[in-house]
């Protein structure tokens, strides 16, 4: 008897023990196995037991969830793999003068490191000018002369205002929706002796949101906090 033909609760059992490789496989057998296959119940109840965890089902209603299934089991398909979906290669504008709204002066690291049998390693690397979180890449664009939240899930980039024209930017961190700049003023606060400059450090916070409305992501204000003096 063909497998498709078999009473619903019995087709069910069956499929339970297979894996999300093979229920996408399955698919490809014939236009019977396909429609069977295919079918958005079937397609939720494997999401929901395979991969419970995924973000995709965070949203209170899902359409098209043949799809849903087909897109998270080949992400965690290349995650257990250990091999990328696919590269992609970003210009990243950073400077020290011009242009001003891509100013960055990475903080400094400490010079450690790992020793083990006379090989060695280092403890900590260089500071970043991006910082990732949830499918958002946030990141100077040198295309587009600003910075942008790349959205990775659709490929979509949103120009984001986070004033940096006049300031030097240190560090970027996202985290749960939050964009904290770490930043210091161009000019020195006071000339602390013939070689080195006072200036003043802050922190801005920023909440990246995403208006479901038009589909554009944002950043708004959300708080600074006080300077902080540092020679450099």
């Amino acid at each position: 008897m063909n497998l498709v033909e078999l009473p619903n609760d019995l087709f069910l059992l069956i499929v339970a023990y297979l894996s999300p490789r093979d229920l996408i496989l399955c698919r490809r057998v014939s236009r019977q196995f396909c429609s069977a296959f295919r079918e958005d119940e079937l397609n939720r109840h494997a999401l929901l037991k395979h991969f419970p965890r995924a973000r995709e089902l965070r949203g209170a209603s899902v359409d098209g969830w043949a799809e849903l299934f087909s897109k998270v089991a080949s992400r965690y398909h290349y995650l257990r793999a250990g091999k990328p979906r696919g590269i992609e290669k970003i210009a990243v504008a950073k400077s020290w003068l011009a242009p001003e709204w891509s100013s960055y002066y990475p903080i400094g690291q400490w010079q450690r490191e790992l020793a083990f049998e006379g090989k060695r390693a280092r403890f900590h690397y260089a500071e970043t000018l991006w910082t990732y979180d949830d499918g958002y890449l946030v990141y100077p664009s040198a295309s587009l002369k600003c910075y942008v939240v790349h959205d990775l899930e659709s490929g979509t980039r949103h120009e984001i205002d986070i004033e940096s024209k006049g300031k030097i930017v240190r560090r970027l961190r996202l985290k749960s929706q939050v964009l904290i700049v770490e930043w210091s003023e161009r000019e020195a606060y006071h000339q602390l002796n013939e070689t080195e400059e006072v200036h003043r450090h802050f922190a801005t916070a920023y909440d990246i949101q995403h208006d479901l409305e038009d589909g554009k992501i944002r950043a708004t204000f959300r708080y600074l906090v006080n300077p902080t003096l540092i020679s450099y």
